[in-house]
Parts: C-alpha cells; sequence; structure tokens
C-alpha cells in the first residue's frame, strides 16, 4: 500500500513524492542537517541558494537581541512563513528560527512558492516547514565544540535527546545549552577601521568624531594635541590644540560585530491514543532562552554647545565640541538582552471512516527585555556644559572629567517587548466521491487567533534623547482579532502510470477567507496543476497563488526615534562626504495591507535509464504590490529610494532621513531554480548521494510612481545583496560505521557603487565545508555503545570576506561568515 502524507503546501494527505510535488519543495532531512556543526538551524537555511538579500543572524540584529531568521527569494524576512511541523512558528513578529536545537529537526521542508490560501498571510515567498522529532527511544547526550583557526570564536554546546514509546503513549524531547564568546570589530583586518581606501573604497571614518574631541571654534576644527596634554588634564593655550584632520577620525562602526551569546533550547512532542487512532491527544512545542550582550562603541560620544564662560573653556567664545569619553569615564556603550520564545500546542486529532480531523490551542510567546547603558543623554550634557563651577562638563580636555561632573549625563533605560499569539483551530480532510483516476479530496478548517503586541519602556526610554540609540519612546498595548475559514479540494484526473503519453493528471485548489479587526477582511486563492508522462518519468507543474499580509502590529506601533548618525555610516553625495545625518526610524499607522501574486511553472524529470537520478527545473515569479519596507537611507540620498523622505537644511544641507515604515510602491522579483540528486547505485565502499541546487534570478525590481529601483545584480544596507547566481553542490557518503560530507556553496559576483565614488563588482563568495564521523560499532564495550564522533570545517579554505564598499561596514553581512575558516568537534552517545 501507498504511504500517504502530507506535504508542506497542501493540507490533504496524498501519495505525492516531494520530489515530483505539483509545487516545488526542497527537502533537508536529518542527514543534511547533521552534515552542520549544530549550532545554527538559521546558518543551514541562508546557505541554502533561494535565500539572498537581507535575513536576520547575530551579526546584523544586534540591537534587538540575535534573534535569526531566512529570506527566501531576497522579497524579505516577513514574506517567508515559518511552520513548526505545519503549524505557525510564532507570531507577527520576525520568527526566531534558532529557537530550535538542531537535535531536535527531524527535517526541514522548504515550499518554493505562495501559500497564503493555505497557511496565510505571510506565506507570498515560499515557507519553511520545520519537522521536529516525534519518536525517539532511549536517551541520546551530546556535546560538541568549535572555534576559528584564529581562536577568537569559541562555542560549546551540551544536550540531550530522550524519548519513550508504548502501544499508546509515545514522547520525545530535547534540551540544549550553548555558549558563544564574541567578536569585536578588530578581529579581522577589514572591519577595524573604516578606512577602506586601500580596498578601493572610501575612508568612512567619522568626519566629526574624533580621538578625544572635536572642537569647532568660529568655523575651525580642531582638537586637543594629546601630545602636549596628557590624560586627565586640559588644555590652558591655544598651544595646546592642533588643527583637526581626518588622520585624527575614529571608526564609528559597532564595537561587538559578533556579540556573546549564551542560550538554552529545547522541543518537546507526545501523543496519546486515547481510542485505537480514533482519539489522539497530542501536544508539541519549543521553548528558549537567550542573554547576548552588544558593545555598540567602546565609549560613548556627545555634541554640546560649550558657552564662552565654561570654566574649561580656553577660547573665550562659543564652541560646538564633539567630546569622545574616555575609559577612565565611561566604558562602553552596551545593550543587554534577554530573550525568551515559548510556542505549545495541545489538541487532539484521529481517523474517522476515512476522514482525519485536529483541533487543537495554541499559543506563543516573545518577548525582549533590554538594559542600556553608558549613552549620553544630549540634554543632560548641554546643562552640564552650560555650568560655570568646577562640575561643569569639561569637552575640552583630554579625558579630564571627575565623577562629579559626569554625575547624570548617562542614565540607564531599559524596555520589554512582547509579542503573543493565541490560536484556535480546526480542521477535517477526507474524500468527496471517487473517479477512475482517484479520490477527490477536501480539507476545510476555520482559525481564530488573538494577537497582541506590548512594549513598554522606563523613565529612560521615554524621557531621554541620547546621540547613539534615539529616545523619546512611548509605551505600546495593542490588539487585534483574526478570523479564518479556509477550504482545499484535490481532483485527480488521469491515472494511467503505463502510459507514454499522459500518464496522470492532478489539480488542486484553495480558497482563504480572513477577517480581521483593523483591516477588514480579504479573500485569496491558488491552484497548482502536475501531469506526468512517459509512465511517470516525466513531470510538468504549474501553480499560481494570492496573497494578502495585513501590517504586523509592530508595524503599525513600534516606537518612533530620532537619532545621529555619525560620518561613516552614509555617503552624502550632495555635501560630498561620510558626514553626519540625522535618521527618523520607527512604525506607522498609516500603513495599508499589502496584495501579492506568485507563479510557478516546472517540469521533473526521473530518467528510467539512470536509476535514482532526479533533475528539475522551475520558473518562478513573485509580484507585491503596496510594499511595506523599511526605506533605505543610501538610496535616499543618492536620489534613487522608491520610499523615505529626505528634508535639508536651507543653509548648511544637512539631511534628515525620514526611514520610518511606509508602502514603497510595488516589488517583482523572477528566476530560476535547477537542481539534480543522485543516489550512485551499487557503490562498493558504502552509499554516495551527490545533489546540486541552484537559483538564478533574473529581475529584481522596486517601482514607486515613476522611480523603478533595479536591486538586481546590487547590493543595499537595507536590503542586502541579491545576486543573480547562487548555488551549492555536495555529497553525503556512509560506509559501514563511517560517514562524510562534502558541500561547496558559491554566492555570485554583484555590483558595488557609490554614484560618483565606487563603482566596482563583489567578487564572488565561495566556500567549502566538510565534515567526517564514526560511529562505534555495536560489539564494541558497551561503554562506548552508541558513541559518534565527527569533525568538520565551515570554509575550510577560509574565504576572504568579500568587501563592500556601500555597506557601512565594509563587508556583506548577511550571506558572508564573519568568522572565517572554523573547526568543530563533537560527540554523541545513545543509552
Amino acid at each position: 500500500m501507498v504511504q500517504e502524507i502530507v506535504v508542506t503546501g497542501s493540507n490533504i494527505a496524498t501519495s505525492a513524492n516531494l520530489v515530483t510535488n505539483a509545487t516545488p519543495i526542497d527537502v533537508l532531512g536529518e542527514d543534511i542537517v547533521q552534515a552542520t556543526s549544530g549550532e545554527s538551524i538559521s546558518t543551514l537555511l541562508r546557505s541554502q541558494p533561494i535565500s539572498i538579500g537581507a535575513s536576520l543572524a547575530p551579526t546584523n540584529n544586534e540591537y534587538t537581541g540575535g534573534g535569526s531568521s531566512v529570506n527566501l527569494r531576497g522579497l524579505g524576512s516577513a514574506y517567508t512563513l515559518v511552520l513548526i511541523n505545519g503549524r505557525r512558528f510564532g507570531g507577527e513578529d520576525t520568527p526566531d528560527v534558532d529557537a530550535v536545537p538542531a537535535e531536535g529537526v527531524q527535517s526541514i521542508e522548504i515550499l518554493k512558492n505562495g501559500a497564503s490560501a493555505i497557511f496565510g498571510s505571510d506565506a507570498i515567498a515560499g515557507v519553511v516547514n520545520i519537522k521536529l522529532k516525534d519518536r525517539f527511544d532511549g536517551v541520546e547526550a551530546f556535546a560538541s565544540y568549535g572555534n576559528t583557526t584564529d581562536g577568537d570564536a569559541s562555542y560549546k554546546r551540551i544536550g540531550a535527546l530522550f524519548g519513550t514509546q508504548t502501544d499508546r503513549f509515545d514522547f520525545v524531547g530535547s534540551v540544549a545549552f550553548e555558549e558563544r564568546n564574541g567578536m569585536t570589530k578588530d578581529d579581522r583586518a577589514l572591519t577595524a577601521s573604516r578606512d577602506y581606501r586601500a580596498y578601493g573604497g572610501t575612508d568612512r571614518r567619522s568626519t566629526a568624531v574624533t580621538t578625544p574631541n572635536m572642537l569647532v571654534v568660529n568655523g575651525t576644527s580642531l582638537t586637543v594635541d594629546t601630545t602636549r596634554v596628557p590624560v586627565g588634564q586640559t588644555g590652558t593655550s591655544l598651544a595646546d590644540y592642533k588643527p583637526r584632520s581626518q588622520d585624527d577620525a575614529v571608526s564609528t562602526n559597532e564595537e561587538g560585530t559578533f556579540p556573546p551569546q549564551k542560550g538554552f533550547s529545547g522541543h518537546w512532542s507526545a501523543n496519546y491514543d486515547l481510542i485505537d487512532e480514533r482519539l489522539v491527544l497530542f501536544t508539541d512545542g519549543y521553548f528558549s532562552t537567550r542573554d547576548q550582550t552588544f558593545v555598540a562603541l567602546d565609549s560613548p560620544v556627545v555634541v554640546v554647545t560649550a558657552p564662552a564662560n565654561n570654566p574649561y573653556n580656553p577660547f573665550g567664545a562659543p564652541v560646538t565640541a564633539v567630546y569622545k569619553f574616555g575609559p577612565n569615564e565611561f566604558g562602553p556603550i552596551t545593550e543587554y538582552f534577554d530573550t525568551t520564545n515559548l510556542r505549545g500546542t495541545v489538541g487532539l486529532k484521529g481517523k474517522l471512516n476515512g476522514f482525519t480531523y485536529e483541533a487543537g490551542y495554541s499559543r506563543y510567546e516573545k518577548t525582549v527585555k533590554e538594559h542600556y547603558v553608558n549613552d549620553i543623554s544630549l540634554a543632560a550634557a548641554q546643562a552640564a556644559v552650560n555650568r560655570t563651577d568646577a562640575t561643569a562638563f569639561n569637552p575640552f580636555g583630554h579625558y579630564a572629567n571627575s565623577a562629579a561632573q559626569l554625575a547624570g549625563l548617562s542614565p540607564t533605560s531599559n524596555y520589554e517587548i512582547k509579542n503573543e499569539v493565541a490560536t484556535t483551530y480546526a480542521i477535517v480532510t477526507g474524500p468527496v466521491f471517487s473517479l477512475p483516476a482517484g479520490q477527490v479530496r477536501f480539507a476545510l478548517g476555520g482559525e481564530y487567533r488573538e494577537i497582541d503586541y506590548t512594549a513598554t519602556y522606563d523613565a529612560g526610554w521615554k524621557n531621554t534623547v541620547y546621540w547613539w540609540n534615539g529616545g523619546g519612546r512611548t509605551d505600546q498595548e495593542r490588539s487585534r482579532e483574526n478570523k479564518t475559514v479556509f477550504g482545499e479540494l484535490f481532483v485527480p484526473l488521469i491515472s494511467n502510470p503505463d502510459s507514454m503519453a499522459l500518464s496522470s493528471l492532478e489539480a488542486t485548489g484553495a480558497i482563504r477567507y480572513e477577517d480581521y479587526s483593523d483591516f477588514g477582511d480579504a479573500t485569496v486563492k491558488q491552484a497548482s496543476l502536475r501531469a506526468g508522462f512517459l509512465q511517470e518519468s516525466l513531470y510538468l507543474r504549474a501553480s499560481w497563488a494570492e496573497s494578502f499580509r495585513a501590517p504586523a502590529l509592530a508595524q503599525l506601533y513600534a516606537a518612533q526615534s530620532r537619532n545621529t548618525e555619525p560620518g561613516g555610516f552614509f555617503y552624502d553625495p550632495v555635501r560630498g562626504g561620510n558626514l553626519p545625518v540625522d535618521r527618523i526610524v520607527g512604525g506607522n499607522t498609516a500603513l495599508k495591507p499589502e496584495l501579492g501574486e506568485s507563479y510557478n511553472i516546472g517540469v521533473v524529470y526521473l530518467p528510467s535509464f539512470v536509476d535514482r537520478l532526479s533533475l528539475n527545473l522551475d520558473y518562478w515569479r513573485v509580484e507585491i504590490t503596496d510594499l511595506i519596507a523599511t526605506p533605505d537611507g543610501q538610496a535616499l540620498l543618492n536620489g534613487t529610494s522608491p520610499s523615505g523622505t529626505i528634508t535639508r537644511d536651507p543653509v548648511t544641507q544637512y539631511p534628515t532621513l525620514d526611514l520610518r515604515l511606509s508602502n514603497g510602491g510595488d516589488r517583482t522579483a523572477e528566476g530560476i531554480d535547477l537542481g539534480a540528486n543522485y543516489m550512485v547505485p551499487d557503490l562498493a565502499i558504502g552509499q554516495l548521494t551527490l545533489s546540486f541546487n541552484a537559483t538564478y534570478t533574473m529581475e529584481f525590481k522596486d517601482t514607486a510612481g515613476a522611480v523603478t529601483v533595479d536591486r538586481l545584480d546590487n547590493y543595499s544596507g537595507t536590503f542586502g545583496p541579491i545576486p543573480k547566481w547562487r548555488w551549492v553542490a555536495g555529497g553525503l557518503w556512509n560506509y559501514q560505521d563511517f560517514d562524510a560530507s562534502a558541500f561547496v556553496r558559491y554566492t555570485g559576483s554583484y555590483k558595488d557603487i557609490l554614484p560618483g565614488v565606487v563603482s566596482r563588482r563583489v567578487d564572488p563568495y565561495v566556500t567549502a565545508d566538510l565534515q567526517v564521523g564514526y560511529t562505534v560499532a555495536p560489539d564494541a564495550p558497551v561503554i562506548l555503545q552508541g558513541v559518534r564522533v565527527y569533525a568538520g570545517a565551515e570554509n575550510v579554505f577560509d574565504a576572504e570576506l568579500p568587501f563592500v564598499a556601500s555597506s557601512t561596514d565594509g563587508w556583506d553581512r548577511f550571506l558572508a561568515d564573519y568568522r572565517g575558516r572554523y573547526v568543530y568537534l563533537g560527540v554523541s552517545k545513545k543509552f
């Protein structure tokens, strides 16, 4: 009897093969997960060719706690729906996929097509379905250690997988503890300084921030001469100051490029058969806690206007001072994050008279707590520099402020952001009637979700405007309801597997109605068709899907703040340099829903003359209208951004960039996916499986009114790199007690442009990963039985970080690996 399964992209169980499914699916099986260091599910997902553009990772999500995400097709993480066991991973916030320990993952299915009619909002670019292990008997303990060959990014991990099985009850769970050492910008030559001229870029060091100060006196920029004025003292005459030059500039990129983390995570899955599979009680879920410390800058900076009567002012005139505090005055600007994730589902499921049903309740909570220290209140610093007694703030010296002078300048701040979703759902599937080709089947269900977003700020964040991180935030407590009904129909039209002509034809259609309490309602549809030829060795497939996405509560109500970005973050073509700008960021209550459509047409070939070989080619296209996006600040300065606004001072041309979320026009992307998989038959020394997957993006553009931005083959600090080519090729081998894997990963070249200043191409980024393992034979001494040891290396040949002149940090923070060559060793034992 052919086993029927539910594949990602449908609610109906069929005899479908994942390779030949009507909608394209990539499967990362347990063997692929095992062939990695096991430290990060998100790293594995980002290494797939379909993943391009900007996604969250520990090296670029330092300001919100270090969570990780996946971005299919480069359209944005918000357009990739992540599932756990076919149900939503979390809420409206970006799914933190590293909350799930790798040891708890059975497989990952990547649906490379829209599926909003099946799964609802967010399933626009595709779906990632993480399937947790639900069968295990015994205990397996594991431990691993990894580090770069430079010894600057150590990682430790210990944990266990455990479970039990009886006739009616099964349970499996996992726990894991991890600790990662952080890396700073000084650990790599490329990021140690923002002077990128040696690499073909510009000098992005700040034109204002200087060690220890920049003093603008009657239009002339000076700085204290540290060869004449020692630490703790202040200049007393003009001879103690020298003209400020770019040689005195400070690189203001973040100190903590790869922040340290500690985390604890786990999962569970359990089933209890109450009545012979007709009534089964089940539960599953995951949890995680993570602590991260992010060092933004080694010491704070402030901009003040010192009056002539400041007791430390040697110039006798008002002075605009940009002062960088010394280590004896304040420590690094630091954010401490405590992030927790919890999602659990409990319900009933079963089979009755050919029908299957499931009904359950799911709850998701994610909480991010932040503690912010050592930034400077602009208002407090200005008040302190205005004083005329000995307690006045002194921006003229060489780290010469006492504790009394610094008192009150740096209030601490704390916030807590919580996303919660409570979901009640029910679904039933089964046959409708039979056709000569098979049973027509249906799925029908409903869902009710309560969504809550809460942001709570203390007095520090509410009342303080900081130099580095803005301020003036307000509490938010928002909620919405979402009611959904959906249906799906599967119709087998032809089934003649021995025919050399049309041997099979199947059609699927789905419709979904959603009603939001704050955005009205929407109906979306999708359809797919699959035809088999040549005795089921050749398949043609096509699919189409509509999508609707309401703005998330956080996108509508996230706190707005304004801050000054020091010179180095943006190149301003009007003023001709890497100069300071002001930014306004945050949510936008005027956002409208997004609409979209996706298309896929493909062919799958299983040649009868080459056993166990599969080849596939798919054309895909995605269109999104009323796109919700954060405007790209550099593109806005360049005059090429389809969204956002820029306001300049009419005299100085100093810009203020409004980068709040907005409906930034339309986005269109299209391309081709290629794939091949071959299990080599009759190999004398074990089993070898070879694979190749590639994505070639042919178009990627944003349009708003008369402005069209071509993002293909380009880099953007907001949207990341959109290379034309990305591929991965590799193999898995096992023989008796040995196993090995090898993969080569290629990210193609793309343009790197600062208009009128830099025009170059970023070199292709090619890395290789290797792993070897050995499982101790069953007849070994008892203490060694069930032991597996493995060792591996990621980026074996230590490929250099690709230099990107248009990146504020000089490198690709989204697709490249900051660590360089990374080696690891692990051991596990089953009991």
